[in-house]
């Protein structure tokens, strides 16, 4: 059920063998680096520092808050949100990150992906109406409609991003751990089946194949192997329905894992994958 809201503002790595206990990479005690620390310089040095894509833009921590979309833009792909604290007590936001689509993409495709989309009230006023939508079972839902934000929306929004990535991504570990190899019987069946299946249909991805995501933050390399029925098995035996929910689960806060994971044979990343998929389909 969506929800609508009127909110008054307030003015090299190591090895993933084995895979530690989540933590958030940027509290005081994991050395994230600052400006002036001389190995950091802006975006893009913070993408590389945080191990995200290189198209990703950084609304916070750097609080470049867009007020109004990019021409020709449909939505604000939502790539990572970490907030302290929970819902209802978030202490501060951390990091909110994502990277705009030019059109509406086909939600099949994008299943567990949230995106938020700003509209401007008009040139007088510095303020936005923000919609937030979920792709899920071949739909894009509203999760709710913030009315009449300034600056802060994503501050705003945070929590709400945060809590809707952590459940609807598959952050749950699937129960069934059998080998890649050829399960009997696929524990994904049906509108279980995520994204990364279609991509197994078409042959741009074969079971077995290994993804990277590196990450200087904490100097670990994450590794991923698809399996036949287009599950996520991390080294340590963990297995995700998706993608996203490998990623948030490594990381510890809500986190797209389509253009964080890399393929070790040839370095495309599952989000550059799954646009090659789109550019056969014609969409």
């Amino acid at each position: 059920m969506s929800t609508e809201h009127n909110t008054a503002e307030t003015s090299d790595p190591a090895p993933d063998a084995v895979v530690a206990a989540p933590e958030s990479v940027h509290r005081a005690d994991s050395a994230a680096p600052s400006a002036d620390s001389g190995h950091i310089n802006g975006e893009a040095a913070l993408r590389d520092w945080e191990g995200l894509p290189a198209d990703t833009g950084i609304i916070i921590p750097t609080f470049v808050t867009p007020m109004r979309q990019p021409e020709n833009t449909w939505a604000l792909l939502v790539q990572a949100v970490d907030i302290i604290g929970d819902f209802d007590n978030a202490e501060e936001v951390e990091l909110f990150v994502g990277d705009w689509l030019r059109d509406q993409p086909p939600a099949d495709l994008f299943d567990g992906d949230l995106v938020v989309r700003v509209t401007p009230l008009d040139d007088t006023v510095v303020a936005v109406d923000v919609e937030m939508l979920l792709a899920r079972h071949s739909r894009w839902h509203r999760v709710g409609v913030w009315l009449h934000l300034g600056t802060a929306w994503p501050v705003i929004l945070a929590p709400t991003a945060a809590t809707v990535m952590e459940l609807s991504t598959g952050v749950t570990e699937l129960s069934a751990r059998q080998d890649a190899a050829a399960p009997s019987v696929s524990p994904l069946a049906g509108s279980d089946r995520g994204a990364v299946s279609a991509l197994l249909d078409v042959g741009l991805v074969k079971p077995g194949d290994e993804f990277l995501w590196e990450r200087r933050n904490n100097s670990v390399r994450h590794i991923a192997r698809i399996r036949a029925d287009g599950a996520v098995v991390l080294a340590d035996g963990r297995v995700f329905a998706t993608p996203s929910g490998a990623a948030t689960a490594l990381c510890g806060y809500g986190q797209n894992g389509w253009g964080v994971f890399r393929r070790v044979s040839d370095g495309r990343s599952l989000a550059d994958l799954r646009r090659a998929l789109r550019a056969q389909r014609g969409q």
